[in-house]
């Protein structure tokens, strides 16, 4: 092993196995998602799980629990000399596999958690970019945003209404939950029991200033169901 491959190894054991810092699955590819782009929100997990899977890029641990050993909570650091990140399901089920028939198995009923400030180095916000080229890439779209006035006047601001938020987002993670849940075609949908759930999910991962009012969250949801139940009905 050479000084700098030694020096990265050593780097990545000192990284505390608890701490805010490890950021859940979910708030991860939420975080990605937003700052690529919804539409592409394919490529932003795709360039997660190859980040992931290059070591030291983007550390990654998961985690299990097995009451019949102590401690129960079983934590690891994902291994990319023996275990690969896998993405099954349209993305939905994301799994530690092994990279070789020598290599044991692990329980799938495993959490995954990504180290955030990593995350951020390799898909920055507008406020705070790192020199050189970031691994998840600023889509067209946004770097044509980027040119827009940091601070708009108040004729702007007029202009613009009330502060958009990130439906397609949303509407993505809505559609997630209903095949979840296993919900049929042309059931009956809750709006308000998604709606609150959408709200959740969205200050857990975004914060309160980016999560909707449930007014126009409800409005949303009873929105985008009858377009799901098409596209859910035509699939069977």
């Amino acid at each position: 092993m050479n000084k700098k491959a030694g020096k990265r190894t050593k780097a990545a054991k000192e990284l505390p196995f608890v701490s805010r810092d490890w950021w859940p699955l979910d708030k991860t590819r939420g975080y990605c998602h937003k700052h690529m782009g919804i539409a592409n929100w394919r490529i932003a997990d795709d360039a997660l799980l190859t980040a992931a899977n290059a070591g030291d890029d983007l550390p990654v641990k998961y985690e299990w629990v097995d009451q019949q050993i102590s401690p129960p909570v079983q934590r690891r650091r994902l291994s990319v000399e023996d275990y690969e990140l896998r993405a099954y399901d349209f993305h939905k089920v994301w799994l530690v596999q092994p990279r070789r028939p020598d290599v044991p198995a692990i329980s799938q009923r495993h959490a995954l958690f990504f180290w955030g400030p990593k995350v951020k180095e390799l898909c920055p916000t507008e406020e705070a970019e790192p020199p050189g080229r970031p691994a998840l890439a600023l889509l067209p779209q946004e770097a044509a945003e980027k040119a827009e006035p940091r601070i708009p006047d108040a004729s702007t601001r007029a202009r613009r209404g009330p502060k958009p938020f990130d439906w397609e987002l949303y509407k993505a993670k809505f559609y997630l939950m209903l095949d979840d849940d296993d919900v049929p075609a042309h059931s009956d949908i809750n709006a308000s029991y998604y709606a609150d759930r959408l709200m959740t999910w969205g200050r857990n991962n975004f914060g309160e200033e980016e999560t909707p009012e449930q007014a126009s969250m409800r409005e949303k949801v009873a929105e985008w169901k009858p377009l799901w139940q098409r596209l859910k009905g035509a699939s069977k």
